[in-house]
């Protein structure tokens, strides 16, 4: 080590804290905040989170900056700069709450301490405090980096206290704080010593093939049947009987009847709007679906008798005849398509399933290869991963970016299923969840010879690391949704 250079490093830390207002965060921010408009990015009871020149606010910030580039070897782009600004705010606010709750309770930082810890920053190539060097550095930074210490022991006292020291310890344990059972550190040790690897071959519902499709239509077609009608809608039957007795007594026609209204699902005419006027939904409109032969019979231009809906009473009026389905049409059958998905989604659920069925038939008489060849599907490789539930960072999650896998790591049939087979057993058909149609997937479990890097360590440290950075930002989260705390971030950082 240079002489000095420990110095230089922290010197340019607070360099790097000096300039940053004036270089970074411009850049970063909107524009009120960038100008200092909004310096007040929010208070813990009257104390504010204030971004200014040397603020906690900024040196939290600073220290999540240097720790996203020293992970990542870059510069933070600006939706991560947004995520780690919030993170220093949320330290930030932490602080304030532990500070004040150590204060209260008489504990003092001692001079001592400070002094140690300034001292460590002054190191000749020897380690060793050098007095020249603390002689030669600039005296107004040594005294903020100083006051900065002296606040940060209060803060920090209670965090060892809680989370640990990164520094103080007792072989493996921390000297401080909440300290692991071994048994709950022996089970995370070994959280990844059963990894599991797949084939798979996905379904995807929404592929649910036209020709299908137009044969339940064929079948169905009743179902598609277009009726051309008005209606007046009303929340309670004394209304809908009085003004059916005005129109059945000449004393007002169904359109004026219908101007003095709000009615559902109509158009600014009257008429039933799409999807209402198809017969499946009109029956769901209906409190008894045989209704719909009352309506069917209506001559045009004829009105209804008071009809019970799910939700409330009407009056129709025929505007003309039903309109039978065309199925040659496109948009038509897209309207199916839709119905299926929506109302009779197991009909394409059915479909896959005997299709993942016919594979596995398949494959147990030659093999996954040759069975997806023969049913024409795709074969999927799962990497190897823990029984994760959730996708924990303590074990290898699934890879979610996988067809059909989107939320596996939450679904529990899937995830009891692929733990439970043997060596080269295929599952039956496991229905999955997706932001669309959703799938059909089934797997066959491949085993591997993997070598996990961390079985070979003593990894146990690092989970307790892992742990209190989790009961950390717990805390951290807790305090936010404090009443002590107001959070103006957003509209601070963007300038509302």
């Amino acid at each position: 080590m240079k002489k000095g250079a420990l110095f230089t490093t922290i010197g340019s830390i607070i360099i790097l804290v000096i300039s940053f207002i004036a270089f970074v965060l411009p850049s970063q921010l909107g524009s009120a905040a960038a100008a200092q408009k909004k310096e007040v990015f929010g208070k813990y009871k009257n104390r504010e989170v204030r971004y200014e020149k040397n603020s906690d606010l900024v040196n939290n910030l600073q220290s999540v900056q240097n720790e996203y580039y020293n992970t990542y070897g870059q510069e933070p782009d600006n939706s991560t700069f947004f995520n780690n600004f919030y993170q220093a705010f949320k330290m930030t606010l932490s602080q304030y709450a532990y500070e004040e709750a150590v204060k209260k309770s008489g504990y003092v930082v001692a001079e001592e301490t400070v002094n140690r810890k300034l001292r460590s920053l002054f190191q000749d190539e020897n380690g060793n405090f050098s007095m020249a060097l603390y002689n030669q550095a600039d005296t107004q930074a040594v005294a903020e980096y100083k006051s900065q210490l002296l606040n940060a022991g209060y803060s920090n006292r209670m965090a060892e206290d809680l989370f640990g020291s990164q520094t103080d310890m007792i072989g493996p344990s921390t000297l401080y704080g909440l300290k692991q059972s071994e048994a709950e550190m022996d089970f995370l040790a070994d959280y990844e010593t059963d990894l599991r690897a797949f084939n798979m071959i996905c379904f995807d519902k929404g592929t649910y093939p036209d020709a299908q499709v137009l044969s339940f239509a064929e079948k169905n077609s009743g179902k598609f049947t277009k009726y051309n009608l008005s209606i007046i809608t009303y929340a309670d039957k004394s209304a809908a009987d009085k003004a059916a007795k005005k129109m059945a007594d000449g004393k007002t026609t169904f359109e004026t009847a219908a101007s003095e209204v709000t009615s559902k699902y109509c158009d600014s005419e009257g008429k039933l709007i799409y999807p209402y006027y198809y017969q499946y939904r009109l029956e769901r409109l209906l409190n008894d679906a045989a209704d719909i032969n009352t309506l069917a019979s209506l001559k045009n231009d004829e009105v209804s008798a008071v009809v019970e809906l799910t939700d409330g009473y009407a009056i129709f009026k025929k505007v003309a005849a039903e309109d039978k389905a065309d199925f040659t049409v496109d948009a038509t059958l897209k309207d199916v398509r839709t119905y299926l998905s929506t109302y009779e989604s197991d009909i394409i659920e059915d479909y896959f399933i005997n299709r993942a069925k016919d594979f596995k038939k398949a494959a147990l008489a030659t093999d996954f290869d040759e069975a997806c060849e023969s049913v024409n599907v795709t074969k999927i490789e799962i990497p190897a991963f823990a029984l994760n539930y959730g996708g924990s960072s303590f074990g290898k999650s699934i890879d979610s970016t996988l067809p059909g896998l989107e939320f596996a790591d939450e679904n529990e049939t899937f995830l009891r299923t692929a733990f439970s087979l043997k060596e080269n057993e295929y599952s039956d058909p496991i229905i999955m969840k997706g932001t669309s149609s959703g799938y059909v997937v089934l797997i066959q479990y491949v085993p591997t010879d993997l070598e996990d890097e961390d079985t070979e360590m003593n990894v146990k440290p690092f989970l307790a690391y892992q742990i209190a950075g989790y009961d950390n930002s717990a805390a951290m989260n807790s305090i936010l949704k404090s009443k002590d705390v107001t959070d103006n971030f957003t509209m601070a950082y963007y300038g509302f």
